[in-house]
């Protein structure tokens, strides 16, 4: 038995070299949260206050909103949506083109906003410039997720598709924020925010 647990020892620091003190007989190793946010015992990360210093913008971006033509609807629902995830978001109608959309952009991060999230102009009408606005400011593109929206979307329409959305970081420290575009509807906003409110807090946990 004491050979077992002299093995036991040496080779505990080659299999947990991220552990500080090697656990003793009767004691169970508690590595680092893995990347899903819990660790290898399936207990929760401890989590991160998004209800402390998180603020949110929704740019909705569309000439007729502009003009009063139509009311805003996918606008409102993605406030609450945000609301329901704990982020409290302000609301900012805006004309479409690269300009009115890299201003707001640009205002919403000096604004401190965490999180930005853009509704309309994704698609391929010649003022349709959202994502070429949203590129500029974004240090670390998060594809996985639009792919996930992506996927979320054409269960639905296959209209999804021609969405040009992008997903992403303005950096990767602790004051940047999470840039998400969203087409114009308001089903494409629930597709949205349902793939990307869930991870906020794993998001903002990896560069806080």
């Amino acid at each position: 038995m004491a050979r077992v647990v002299g093995v036991c020892g040496k080779f505990l620091p080659l299999l947990f070299p991220h552990v500080a003190d090697v656990p003793t007989v009767g004691k169970v190793a508690r590595p680092p949260l893995n990347y899903y946010g819990t660790d290898h015992m399936g207990s929760p990360r401890k989590g991160l206050d998004m209800t402390k210093n998180f603020t949110g913008c929704v740019i909705v971006v569309s000439d007729r909103i502009v003009s009063g033509e139509r009311g805003d609807t996918a606008g409102q629902v993605a406030r609450s949506l945000l609301a329901d995830a704990g982020v409290g978001a302000e609301i900012v109608v805006v004309g479409e083109g690269f300009d009115d959309v890299s201003r707001a952009l640009s205002d919403a991060r000096a604004a401190g906003h965490r999180v930005i999230v853009t509704v309309g102009g994704t698609g391929l009408g010649p003022r349709n410039r959202t994502p070429e606005a949203t590129a500029l400011l974004l240090e670390v593109r998060l594809d996985g997720l639009v792919t996930q929206v992506l996927i979320q979307g054409l269960a639905a329409t296959s209209q999804a598709g021609l969405s040009r959305a992008l997903i992403g970081l303005t950096g990767r420290g602790p004051g940047d924020a999470l840039i998400v575009n969203s087409p114009g509807s308001a089903g494409a906003v629930r597709d949205t925010l349902g793939v990307v409110c869930p991870l906020l807090q794993s998001i903002f946990e990896r560069i806080s």
